[in-house]
């Protein structure tokens, strides 16, 4: 490990210790948005997956519009797509006003709890 190597010439052993921890911090934080970027992804695909079994080859647009939404809106739609009678009504929910996401959903109710 070179940067290990060059740590360890140039600093003293608490120096080191205090830039390993930078360092772990770095790489756990590069591994949990990996994560995400990977259930992201994953969540996409399977949607997309469904509803191109459902009602044939999506449009362009349509695509693109889930691949913009974050993997709480992914999850919603993966939901809603169950009472979609056809690509409309799934173009009206994809263009809408954004549901409320079950996870903010929960989140406000805890907030209000806490007021009270």
């Amino acid at each position: 490990m070179i940067f290990g190597d060059q740590a360890a010439k140039l600093l003293n052993k608490t120096e080191q210790a205090k830039v390993m921890e930078y360092v772990t911090s770095w790489e756990e934080k590069g591994i949990e948005i990996g994560r995400r970027e990977g259930r992201k992804e994953e969540a996409r695909q399977l949607i997309l997956r469904l509803l191109r079994r459902r009602f044939g080859p999506l449009p362009a647009e349509v695509e693109s519009q889930i691949g913009q939404l974050p993997i709480d809106g992914l999850e919603d739609l993966d939901e809603a797509s169950l009472d979609f009678a056809g690509l409309a009504e799934l173009r009206n929910w994809l263009t809408g006003p954004a549901p409320i996401s079950a996870h903010l959903c929960t989140t406000i109710v805890q907030i209000v709890r806490r007021l009270r």
